[in-house]
């Protein structure tokens, strides 16, 4: 039984990234022991409700009476110590977790009396905090602290992605893990215009963290791209939107305001909506599903939760170069064209941005604003191609996390203690998804938490999308009208109901006979479009021997298959051409089934058995 406290300054987004990384860390941590462990939380003055919220994932908030959330000292290791002699006697903590230097000191102190620490390393003081404060003196001081304290002994070193992982490394000249974060899960649909310009920037972008975080750059910015577009003769130009979350705060001078800074830019009102930080996870999700184009502008940050958060809902990036975000991007090839990359530069003046950024970033603004479906296009294609290299799931943040505590545990997705013959089972084996067309069609597939070798619930996840390719002059785009998700199964069956078996259930797919589904929805303009599944269950398994094997297959009838010519010209293309095109590309398609005519668009395995 392996015990783990971790110690920050509230539970869930308040206060900034670190507490947001905390609160999903924890969450995986507790899943991914099991009943081979807990997980606790030291926080300062949790509510009911939070107590209540955290236990309900599998997580123990430790109430700690002081009366600021930042005073972290040796007293929150007799606070945590005494909790749990009188809530969980004959107990002892096995490791303290402590948070860079907002709480690492507070862990190290705890493990001097029992157990041992761990740190993770979330900000480099030395490569930003001289932009933050004209105080050399103060900053030069936080850096000494930081450098004092990742010196010393602690017994487990980590860093969340590329960039501080380096910082780490040179602060302690010690073995350091890297942490690369999950996507956020349970994510609304993305359901933004593929015309109307709905831009986003969020996160702490109070007047005190503006140097860095550059949210009224991002303000300045959008304003400079409103004017161009609408010099460029596009009439709704003055409709796009813009949402600053965490730029509103109180007493924020009229000169600071982001509303203020974008019509001065445009020299026109514009719809620009200047928001209070939002700690509410769901609520920023649901903002960021409507929005086409998100800004992450710092000038320096060590990774950037913001534009990693942004990724996950899909919405196109502009990404500072000065990030570990940026550089983890750079370290996976195909990515680097799926995002908008723009070098701050920064000023110690008012504004605390030089017109060459405004510049910069309103071009990428532009860029993205003339071809919206092509930008998300490449958006999806970013998220596919970081969860192919990294996974992005908080189950494998927290299996590295584990490993780097020398913590066994079962592999993702298996079940614990499961043998074969003495053997670990590796009970989910996930093939590479097969996806035949990945701009219009693309499959993965998961299990739910708590799936075991015997029943597992099955998760997969269906985007849809519309693509295109020149031809000379003539552009040719294409889209699904309807698909079919069919399961082949090998030692083991459907059990009990299946999503879409009514309406109710599912008004946009519809399960027949044979194992499969029929995906009608969701639509624009008749063309299957965004997230079809992957919120809910399509079904439950249930395995009858030591092996298990399900295929799924994503297919469409060739009819389905709509077709769009658009002539560079001004004359149309006649009925008899674009008949003779759409032959023509029907049998151009790949993987068709010759016997039923269908064609393939995506084909995932999950096999079930014995560790080779």
């Amino acid at each position: 039984m392996t015990n783990i406290v971790l110690l920050t300054t509230a539970w869930g987004r308040k206060h900034g990234g670190v507490n947001a990384f905390n609160e999903d860390l924890c969450v995986a941590l507790a899943a991914r022991l099991g009943r081979g462990g807990n997980v606790y939380c030291a926080v300062v003055g949790p509510t009911g409700q939070e107590i209540a919220d955290a236990a309900s994932r599998g997580v123990t908030l430790i109430p700690i009476s002081k009366s600021k959330a930042g005073e972290f000292d040796e007293t929150w290791a007799h606070y945590v110590l005494s909790w749990m002699k009188a809530e969980r006697p004959g107990q002892e903590i096995d490791w303290w977790v402590g948070h860079d230097v907002v709480s690492g000191e507070a862990a190290l102190y705890g493990a001097g009396v029992q157990g041992r620490a761990a740190l993770i390393h979330h900000m480099n003081y030395h490569a930003y905090q001289v932009f933050k404060t004209d105080d050399a003196n103060a900053a030069i001081a936080k850096y000494d602290r930081q450098k004092a304290l990742f010196g010393k002994n602690a017994d487990a070193l980590f860093a969340v992605g590329p960039r501080l992982w380096e910082s780490c490394r040179e602060l302690s000249g010690r073995d350091v893990v890297q942490l690369i974060p999950g996507f956020p899960e349970g994510l609304p649909s993305e359901r933004s215009s593929d015309s109307l310009l709905k831009a986003i920037t969020f996160g702490r972008l109070d007047p005190s963290s503006d140097r860095i975080k550059q949210g009224r750059l991002a303000a300045a910015a959008f304003g400079e791209a409103v004017r161009r577009v609408r010099l460029g003769g596009r009439e709704d130009a003055k409709k796009a939107v813009l949402y600053a979350v965490g730029a509103a705060t109180p007493g924020l001078p009229k000169a600071e305001d982001p509303a203020e800074i974008a019509e001065e830019a445009a020299n026109e009102r514009l719809a620009v909506y200047t928001l209070s930080y939002e700690e509410d996870a769901d609520k920023l999700f649901r903002r960021l599903s409507e929005c086409n184009l998100a800004m992450m502008l710092s000038l320096h940050e060590g990774f950037g939760l913001v534009g990693w958060e942004a990724i996950a809902a899909e919405a196109p990036l502009i990404l500072s170069r000065e990030s570990g975000l940026y550089d983890l991007i750079q370290s996976v090839g195909p990515a680097k064209g799926c995002v908008h990359d723009v070098l701050i530069r920064g000023d110690n003046g008012a504004t605390a941005y030089r017109p060459d950024d405004v510049d910069a970033v309103a071009s990428a603004v532009v860029k993205v604003w003339s071809n919206l479906r092509a930008a998300k296009d490449h958006a999806r294609d970013l998220k596919r191609i970081l969860i192919e290299k990294f996974g992005c799931r908080w189950e494998d943040t927290a299996t590295t996390f584990l490993a780097g505590l020398g913590v066994d545990v079962p592999p993702p997705g298996g079940g614990e203690g499961e043998t074969q013959g003495g053997i670990p089972r590796r009970v989910f084996t996930r093939n590479e998804p097969i996806n035949s067309v990945p701009r219009c069609a693309e499959l993965t597939v998961d299990t739910t938490q708590g799936s075991s070798a015997e029943a597992f619930d099955l998760v997969p996840e269906l985007r849809f999308g519309r693509w295109g390719f020149d031809v000379d002059d003539l552009r040719v785009t294409y889209g699904l009208r309807e698909a079919s998700l069919t399961l082949s199964l090998a030692g083991c069956a459907i059990a009990g109901a299946r999503l879409g078996d009514s309406a109710a259930s599912s008004s946009s797919v519809a399960a027949t006979g044979d194992n499969r589904w029929i995906i009608m929805g969701p639509t624009e303009n008749d063309i299957l479009l965004r997230k079809a599944l992957g919120n809910e269950a399509l079904c439950a398994i249930r395995c009858d021997g030591e092996v298990a094997h399900v295929e799924l297959n994503l297919t469409c009838a060739k009819a389905d298959v709509v077709y769009t010519f658009e002539a560079a010209k001004a004359e149309a293309l006649s009925v008899t051409s674009e008949r003779i095109l759409g032959i023509f590309l029907d049998k151009c398609l790949g993987r068709a089934n010759h016997a039923t005519g269908d064609v393939s668009l995506s084909r995932v395995v999950l096999a079930i058995g014995a560790a080779q």
